[in-house]
């Protein structure tokens, strides 16, 4: 069995790795995999398409990412421009990694990979789990394929495949978008010890702010407003993939107690559970560990992403799991409010229950 993602943002590789981990638990043979090692196969295929993901991904971290609907339609004919020949030699990778079950965490790709994968393995399964809430553009979950099944982790994509003809047959509800499977197990870190070893102040509040394992300049947008706002918490940076953002703010003197890390090879799914607040991106799994830990998600409303996040900023406050705002100001403004235990700022969080990933694990091994 194989888990397809792609390393364009963090989400994807972040769903995958969660639904592998929860499939070897069971005692499943998973296996992530990369569609660029696929794509490699054909050149010069394989190239533009690292080239894609790299430009995205700068663009990301220096939060200057503009017309992504343009974007996604230049990847569409990318992809479309690989013909029958070009498919053959894609498919080559599953001749010779042949696997019973090919899950994607993917999106645009679907219709290209599940061609060649059905290829090399006519009798295989080929399961789509969308990580967004809402499909933010035609073909980008859902295709014509009475092959392919859906995993939907949300009313809105249900609707969204019955409207397109998907059969019930072909749909199963998950009832969110997936955790780590960490997230529900990991013993609580001691809050008073962990901010000691720190170097925190055990009398504050503690925020995580996070945007993503890119690393963004966002993180450090928010470590000045805090600064420019004489902040009173405890604040941990991080930086993810994006070292000059973190030299950046080694370089910085804040006023508060803060703590910076470089990118971490697993969530940080301890300092979540311990912290009062995330704030980051809204994006899906970021929100999938906010509902599982119960740490409450702020997140800044999205400029460059809209097209794919709109949905999940609205998910958001629909469902009572954290809050949007429009800007860096009137989110530091906020947190002495949402810090009073007794407001009525701090009872805004009562998100429904997340237990994705196990649900998308029965439906993979059912």
């Amino acid at each position: 069995m194989q888990l397809l993602y792609f390393d364009a943002a963090s989400g994807h590789r972040s769903a995958a790795i969660a639904i592998c981990k929860e499939l070897k638990r069971r005692g499943c043979e998973a296996e992530m995999l990369n569609l660029v090692d696929v794509c490699d196969r054909l050149q010069p295929f394989g190239r533009v398409m690292r080239m894609g993901i790299g430009y995205f991904n700068a663009c990301l971290q220096r939060d200057c990412l503009f017309d992504l609907k343009g974007l996604v339609n230049l990847q569409y004919l990318t992809l479309d421009c690989v013909g029958k020949k070009g498919k053959a030699v894609l498919s080559s990778y599953w001749q010779e990694h042949p696997a019973s079950c090919l899950v994607s965490v993917t999106p645009m790709c679907n219709e290209l990979m599940s061609d060649c994968y059905f290829s090399a393995c006519p009798q295989g399964r080929y399961l789509c789990i969308p990580v967004d809430i809402e499909e933010a553009k035609k073909r980008y979950w859902f295709i014509e394929d009475e092959r392919i099944e859906y995993l939907l982790g949300s009313e809105e994509l249900q609707t969204q495949a019955s409207s397109l003809g998907i059969p019930p047959e072909r749909m199963r509800d998950v009832g969110g978008m997936p955790a780590d499977p960490d997230a529900y197990e990991v013993a609580a870190l001691d809050r008073n010890d962990f901010l000691q070893q720190q170097g925190l102040d055990p009398e504050r509040p503690l925020l995580l702010v996070s945007f993503g394992g890119q690393g963004a300049v966002q993180v450090k947008r928010f470590a000045e407003e805090a600064q420019r706002q004489d902040l009173q918490a405890n604040v941990l940076f991080m930086c993810g993939r994006n070292q000059k953002l973190f030299q950046q703010l080694e370089q910085m003197s804040l006023s508060y107690p803060h703590k910076i890390f470089s990118y971490l090879p697993e969530p940080p799914i301890a300092m979540i559970q311990v912290a009062d607040y995330v704030i980051g991106k809204p994006g899906s799994v970021t929100l999938a560990e906010s509902q599982v830990t119960g740490t409450p998600l702020l997140a800044l409303k999205s400029t460059g992403l809209a097209l794919v996040q709109r949905g999940n900023e609205r998910w958001i406050e629909k469902h009572r799991a954290g809050r949007v705002f429009d800007d860096f100001s009137s989110l530091v403004d906020a947190l002495p409010a949402l810090f009073a235990a007794d407001s009525e700022d701090a009872s805004f969080f009562s998100p429904p229950p997340n237990h994705a990933v196990q649900q998308i694990a029965d439906a993979i091994l059912a």
